[in-house]
């Protein structure tokens, strides 16, 4: 028996929800509600039950012979479509939403070696640490029982490749795919393969390749590419994890889908159609029979454009819709009562009562009053927003972005503190750790390095801990070293018996706020702050001209006279460097105190556990107190972090962990 090909064998619907699971296709002989036979192979070896029933995934083989008339219902037996005449024409149009690709959930492995049947597969070779593997994956899919799942050690993964699918030259082929990867950094490609009619490869079309922002996630991804000149057949192609990229990881594949662009593009209906319910064109419709609309055929005659628009059409405006005389359909102007699809025509109306684009606005009947419609007042027409024009309730305390730090001693002798968020903090308060005892807390002015800061000085009982924190506006986060972001900074004074006599701990350094340096951002782009400074402060912070001793030059330069001069403002981004900048003058909050046979260690800031510190501590708990009871263990020689001078960089981790 020969069977005529209508599909590529494999259908697949889809609901408005999802895949059109139980869906049934009822096939008849043309003209009849006679059931005519389809089969499950090209052989025709096998047929199919009528109707055929769609899977859980919403596919069915199906294979023609001849012509038919289909009818498509729901599971619950709801009317989808009805199709007259289909194969009349093979080859001229593709019908239905189907999937070129066999087995695009990868769910076929009749020989259960755990590769896809219906895939070409290559691995990556050994050239390095490994060779790449390509596997069935039961464990971690989106839909049916399977996926494909390709790893890279460093070699790559491999690549799969589909079947064969009729293509036509300039024809578009849209594909879909679900996919993920364990790093976002693996290279994953997806493209189409274009060959001759003779099945000769001829190029290739890149759909998708991406080396940085993969998804880590269930991610839908799509793409599309025009056939090339004599492209007769195609094949899709999915590389996972890269062979030209190093970067170890997993790469997951599932419900690979293309379809081609009859789906997409004209629609032409050689005889007549009856849509059950809605349907979309993307571009143009051409029927040669009749359309009915809710079960009323409609033509071009008077009467039936009067069931289109409710009015009696002029004989202009009959032609206008048959192409029998030229004119423009939908115009812009007034062209008079019943010319044209204008003003006249939508409403009744003259073109005048209308807002006409290139009137921008102006052409409302009440500006005032379509600003008091909007709730925009006199905000419509201000050139700008300042502090008077914002409401005095607008923002509340409570959405200030604050953070709280601490410092804390058991020393009896007063010991001087660099308090966390210097000029962007409120007044501190001070208290004992537990109990109640007799201690002194002042505030003490800066005279041990050349610049402002917030300093208070604390004299405990010499037993228990006497503690100060200050809640502070964030002005500038986020803040790195150069070894990664910081959530929590944890300074501490080592006594020489290993007993831990100070403490520091906030989400900001001491030197942050605190110098002479302005690191606060004015506005925020892509993730990154900035400000407007002027010419000297870029000089000094970017270009690293030290000013004063120029300055102070009976013969100043060039450079200097036009640094001040320079009356312009200059944007620059509050950079990690810009953050750190007074790390030289305030390079620990201890200074000013006898530290002799003691160490100052900061624990180190992108460890796990300080990571967990941070969370710990941004709900209140007492991070000191789990350093002074060893609850926490801190190491004694230097890790190679970058730290600031005279400070011990040191390990941290968990009194009872491994």
């Amino acid at each position: 028996m020969g069977i005529k090909r209508q599909s590529p064998g494999k259908w697949q619907v889809f609901s408005e929800t999802g895949v059109g699971a139980g869906y049934k296709l009822h096939t008849y002989t043309p003209g009849t509600t006679d059931n005519k036979l389809t089969y499950q192979d090209k052989d025709g070896s096998v047929n199919n039950t009528n109707p055929v029933i769609f899977d859980a995934r919403g596919e069915a083989d199906i294979w023609f012979d001849g012509t038919y008339d289909l009818k498509l219902v729901d599971a619950d037996d709801t009317l989808i479509w009805t199709l007259s005449d289909f194969g009349a024409g093979e080859g001229q149009v593709n019908y239905g939403n189907y999937n070129l690709v066999n087995d695009g959930g990868f769910e076929d492995d009749t020989n259960g070696d755990n590769l896809p049947d219906q895939w070409d597969l290559t691995e990556y070779p050994d050239g390095g640490s490994g060779a790449g593997v390509i596997v069935i994956d039961t464990t971690d899919q989106v839909e049916g029982a399977q996926s494909l799942k390709f790893t890279s050690v460093g070699d790559g993964g491999g690549y799969a490749t589909s079947n064969f699918f009729n293509v036509r030259e300039g024809g578009q082929i849209a594909c879909a795919w679900m996919m993920k990867s364990t790093d976002a950094a693996v290279r994953n490609v997806v493209e189409i393969i274009w060959y001759t009619g003779a099945q000769v490869q001829i190029s290739t079309s890149s759909l998708y390749d991406d080396s940085a922002t993969n998804p880590t996630s269930w991610t839908q991804k799509n793409g599309s590419a025009t056939a090339v000149a004599n492209a007769r057949y195609a094949k899709v192609r999915i590389i996972g994890c890269h062979s030209s990229d190093a970067t170890t990881g997993d790469t997951w594949f599932d419900a690979v889908q293309a379809v081609s662009d009859t789906i997409f593009g004209d629609l032409t209906i050689v005889n007549d159609m009856t849509v059950g319910n809605d349907m979309t064109v993307g571009n143009d419709l051409g029927v040669s029979g009749a359309i009915s609309v809710g079960g009323v055929a409609i033509t071009s005659t008077p009467a039936e454009l009067n069931k289109l628009d409710g009015a009696t059409p002029s004989t202009t405006e009959i032609n206008r819709l048959t192409g029998s005389t030229a004119g423009t359909v939908l115009t812009t102007g007034d062209e008079g009562a019943g010319n044209g699809i204008d003003a006249d025509t939508v409403d009744g109306s003259q073109a005048s009562a209308f807002c006409f684009r290139s009137s921008n606005l102006s052409d409302v009947g009440s500006a005032s009053t379509s600003r008091s419609n909007l709730g925009l007042g006199s905000l419509a027409t201000a050139n700008s927003v300042n502090q008077g024009t914002i409401d005095s309730g607008a923002v509340h305390r409570d959405e200030l972005d604050t953070s709280q730090g601490s410092v804390s001693t058991t020393n009896s002798s007063f010991t001087r503190f660099t308090l966390p968020g210097g000029e962007y903090g409120f007044y501190p308060q001070s208290g004992w750790a537990s109990g109640s005892n007799t201690g002194e807390v002042n505030i003490v002015n800066n005279t041990f390095n050349p610049t402002y800061a917030t300093n208070v000085s604390l004299k405990s009982d010499g037993t228990n801990t006497l503690q100060v924190q200050q809640r502070y506006i964030n002005a500038s986060p986020p803040y790195d070293l150069g070894d990664g972001e910081v959530r929590l900074f944890i300074f501490a004074v080592v006594r020489g018996n290993g007993d831990i006599e100070s403490t520091y701990i906030a989400p900001s350094a001491p030197w942050h706020y605190n110098g002479k340096t302005n690191i606060s951002a004015k506005y925020y782009k892509d993730g990154k702050g900035y400000r407007q400074v002027t010419r000297s402060f870029l000089e000094v912070h970017q270009n690293g001209v030290d000013l004063k001793p120029l300055l102070n030059n009976r013969n100043r330069s060039t450079l200097v006279n036009e640094i001040l001069l320079d009356d312009n403002m200059y944007e620059i981004e509050i950079t990690q460097s810009i953050k750190n900048a007074d790390m030289v003058d305030i390079p620990h909050p201890f200074l000013g105190n006898s530290l002799a046979g003691k160490t100052i260690v900061m624990l180190d800031p992108v460890s796990s556990v300080t990571n967990e510190l941070a969370s710990l501590h941004d709900v209140g708990e007492d991070i000191g107190d789990m350093l002074r009871s060893k609850e926490i263990v801190i190491g004694n020689t230097s890790l190679g972090r970058v730290s600031p001078s005279g400070v011990l960089d040191v390990s941290i981790k968990w009194k009872n962990a491994t």
